[in-house]
């Protein structure tokens, strides 16, 4: 059954369903790529126009076959979701120093329904009318619900109390947060003028309500998730303290950093995907993709050091949800499809924006949500309907549940004076303190200046504990402004986090993992003892396979419901996008992959742990073949209309064997799509030469000698106590706090220079604005993130720089204060 998702803050929701929450003025919809004016997209001053403003000369054609439907196609009114997208923006730069290819998210637009339409029929039209659309979804509709020397300290049980906290105070004797980490809060705002709160910066795209601005939160929700995540600590016996706040310098601390969704009232997803999509970008992310090889001036072979500005956060925060809601396509009184209604898609712009955060190496938090107990409802057995992103794929994001005054998961009327209680099932990962009674956190003056802390309750107070952990695992363990290997995956923080947690009674019955308490209650002082390097290591092996080979192959077949795009010849793609909710025909195989870890197993070495890791894994997971045929009884079918799998996007591998402490199996899956059926025919389902031919690889096609090798990538987790330092890995790129290109406004850093001339050929001059620049590093850095030049800072304000011997290409001016502030500008060797 198809479904549609809705989207709800995760403070709280009920049992029952609303309908139509969604804006039955618009719809959200990806054109096909390849059938654009790529011209007309880079125009900054074109926004909105009609459909057949925005096709190429190749993408007309196709609209003159549909020159019959029931609406005007061509003349259909819509506007660019993504602004801030250009087509040179390609390509991104993972936490962990892996090239991503960005998908063509400018090929997004919000399209107006026709006055007079029937909502339901015009999204039906909308959905046929491939090739130039590839998918059409409603815009679906956020809802508002409702040791340090800190004063309040004292009043956040949640945080040190041993019964009921997370032991942070004996966290912050390792590590209390640093301010290159970046922690993304996507809730209703970060109020930017409260004493306790240092953001960083933010962004707002404005595309619904140019009103909204970032670090203002008139609804009071976001500020509360921002403190407990990072209220500063020991800043002269001022509020609360955050778990990631610092030591107290104004250097440490993490940076949070306000993707606010909207100025309260409706909001939409459509601005929510591109905050997830801006900020998981790297700043200054520009790449020169294989200029030397196919035809000059060819669409596929632009340069990619245009504007392709992002935020680069490490942790992003989700207190909120989609909740899964279904909402049939068919007008009232009409008669429905064989086998019952059909339903809307899922969300696919937002299960593309998250796949792109997982890859690009992103740790995500999100809150469980919080029913109260109603009529007929168990809290210790009701898990009620999936709620995103808390909902999606185990690998994408860590789902937090609640605890209570007692340290075990929240029961409405046992272990708190909330009136919520924390959910089962859908992979929840961990809980954490979720009672209005022991958290403490900031609140926003802009909702009462007389207030600025307060208490804070549910799985949206849980879920940035687990972020504010997650934030000090990476101050504690990555390197300083370095996008490497050597830093942690979103997989390594969710092993960390599960296997350190405190056991609840709930665990302790099930003998470990249980569905409402997760794997336990979140331990930051455990979490990081795991991590005391050099003894505790984990190390992600670069080197390549040693064996591979193909263990089964089988023919299945597949509904395909999700958008892919074949990157194996471009960044932007070079194969036609699948047609959308069609039975394939598919061929899947199962290839198995060896690699030796054992350069890193010393005689002294004990192999504690291996997992995968999936944003740099390019198989895909196990999808199996359903597919059944039902017979006809007079008009109706005996069961459910003619299905099969909904094609799994996920990028997952999986660990056979470890032999010897040294080699590790890998298995893997990719789909050859070779057949679709014709749905009209139900007789054609089965396998026949009726079908239309395809040939189409998803994630990629292994057995192709010029294409990308098949990759499955792990984690090994080593102690050895002989150990002095840790095995290290080169920098793919800097970790800036901001891009100058970025158009952000830096809250911190008042320090400015001028480079110029720009470009040019055998010099750079760089001209400081200030004297505080005195003592800093400048430093003219690559684009694979190598230092070509350095320059100590003195009295000096202009410094020249020869360039003369460099390649052409993009580079940075890079300059770091001795007070903390940095920054970076572009600058381009002819």
């Amino acid at each position: 059954m198809k479904t549609a998702l809705l989207l709800i803050f995760g403070v709280m929701y009920s049992v029952s369903f609303a309908q139509n929450q969604y804006d039955t003025t618009r719809v959200i919809s990806r054109l096909n790529f390849k059938l654009l004016d790529w011209s007309v997209i880079d125009d900054e001053s074109i926004t909105s126009g009609s459909l057949k403003d925005f096709l190429s000369g190749e993408g007309l054609e196709y609209l003159a076959q549909f020159s019959d439907d029931e609406f005007d196609l061509g003349n259909l009114r819509m506007t660019k979701s993504f602004t801030f997208l250009k087509t040179s923006d390609s390509l991104s730069l993972s936490r962990q120093g892996e090239v991503i290819n960005v998908p063509p998210f400018w090929a997004t637009f919000r399209i107006e329904v026709p006055e007079g339409s029937k909502y339901e029929s015009f999204m039906n039209q909308l959905q046929d009318s491939y090739p130039i659309i590839v998918y059409a979804h409603p815009n679906f509709q956020l809802e508002y619900f409702s040791v340090p020397n800190d004063t309040l300290f004292a009043e956040q049980q949640s945080l040190h109390v041993d019964s009921v906290g997370i032991f942070v105070d004996s966290a912050w004797t390792i590590e209390t947060g640093e301010r290159w980490i970046k922690v993304g809060v996507f809730d209703t705002g970060v109020d930017s003028t409260h004493e306790d709160l240092k953001l960083l910066t933010g962004w707002y795209e404005g595309q619904l309500d140019s009103s909204v601005t970032w670090g203002v939160d008139t609804e009071g929700h976001g500020t509360q998730v921002a403190g407990i995540i990072g209220a500063r600590r020991n800043n002269d016996s001022t509020g609360v303290a955050g778990i990631a706040g610092g030591n107290g310098s104004d250097t440490s601390g993490v940076s949070l950093l306000d993707f606010r969704n909207g100025a309260g009232g409706i909001e939409f997803i459509e601005n929510w995907c591109a905050s997830i999509i801006n900020s998981v970008r790297v700043p200054g992310t520009y790449y020169d993709w294989d200029m030397n090889s196919g035809e000059v001036g060819s669409i596929y072979q632009p340069f990619y050091y245009e504007n392709a500005p992002g935020y680069g956060v490490h942790v992003n925060n989700f207190s909120s949800g989609f909740r899964v809601e279904s909402y049939e396509k068919n007008e009232p009184n009409e008669p429905q499809p064989p086998g019952g209604p059909a339903f809307f898609n899922d969300c696919d712009l937002c299960f593309e924006a998250f796949l792109f955060s997982i890859q690009n190496g992103v740790v995500s938090t999100a809150s469980r949500g919080n029913p109260s107990i109603g009529a007929g409802v168990s809290p210790l057995t009701y898990e009620g309907p999936i709620v995103y992103p808390a909902g999606f794929h185990d690998s994408w994001v860590m789902s937090t549940g609640s605890s209570g005054n007692d340290g075990e998961r929240l029961i409405q009327g046992q272990n708190t004076s909330s009136l919520y209680f924390s959910p089962n099932g859908q992979d929840i990962d961990i809980i954490a303190p979720g009672s209005f009674d022991i958290v403490k956190t900031t609140e926003s003056s802009n909702v009462d200046s007389t207030f600025l802390y307060g208490n804070f309750d549910g799985t949206s107070a849980a879920a940035p504990h687990t972020a504010g952990v997650a934030a000090l695992l990476l101050s504690h363990y990555n390197k300083a402004f370095c996008y490497s290997n050597l830093n942690l995956d979103p997989a390594d923080v969710e092993y960390i986090i599960q296997e350190s947690a405190t056991q609840t009674q709930e665990n302790i019955d099930s003998n470990g993992y249980h569905p409402g308490s997760g794997w336990g209650r979140l331990n930051a002082f455990e979490a990081l003892k795991m991590i005391d390097f050099p003894e505790y290591q984990i190390v992600h092996p670069e080197m390549p396979y040693i064996a591979r080979q193909t263990v089964a192959v089988d023919t299945i077949s597949i509904n395909y419901d999700k958008p892919l795009n074949d990157i194996e010849s471009g960044p932007l793609g070079a194969g036609f996008p699948m047609e959308l909710n069609r039975v394939y025909k598919v061929v899947r195989y199962k290839e198995q992959l060896i690699y030796d870890f054992g350069e890193y197993m010393l005689d002294s070495t004990v192999l504690l742990d291996t997992w995968v890791r999936h944003g740099p894994t390019n198989s895909g997971i196990l999808n199996n073949d359903t597919m059944k045929v039902y017979e006809y009884v007079g008009q109706m079918i005996t069961d459910s209309s003619v299905v099969g799998d909904y094609f799994g996007i996920e990028q997952m591998a999986y660990i056979d064997s470890i032999v010897d402490d040294s080699l590790i199996y890998l298995s893997g899956y990719y789909y050859h799509f070779v057949e679709i059926y014709d749905d009209e025919d139900i007789n054609a389902l089965l396998y026949t030469d009726d079908s239309d031919p395809e040939d189409y690889w998803y994630p990629l096609n292994p057995y192709d000698p010029q294409g990308e090798e098949p990759k499955m990538a792990y984690s090994i987790y080593i102690q050895d106590t002989t150990l002095l330092t840790r095995y290290d890995f080169p920098c793919s790129g800097v970790n800036a706090l901001l891009d100058s290109l970025a158009s952000m406004d830096d809250l911190d850093i008042d320090l400015d220079f001028q480079v110029y001339p720009n470009p040019s050929a055998f010099e750079v001059n760089i001209v400081l604005d200030a004297n505080d620049w005195i003592g800093a590093d400048l430093t003219l850095i690559d684009a694979t993130g190598k230092t070509v030049s350095h320059v100590d800072v003195t009295q000096s304000k202009i410094y020249t720089i020869d360039t003369s011997h460099l390649k052409t290409g993009l580079y940075f001016v890079h300059l770091t204060s001795p007070y903390g502030g940095q920054k970076s500008k572009k600058w381009i060797k002819q």
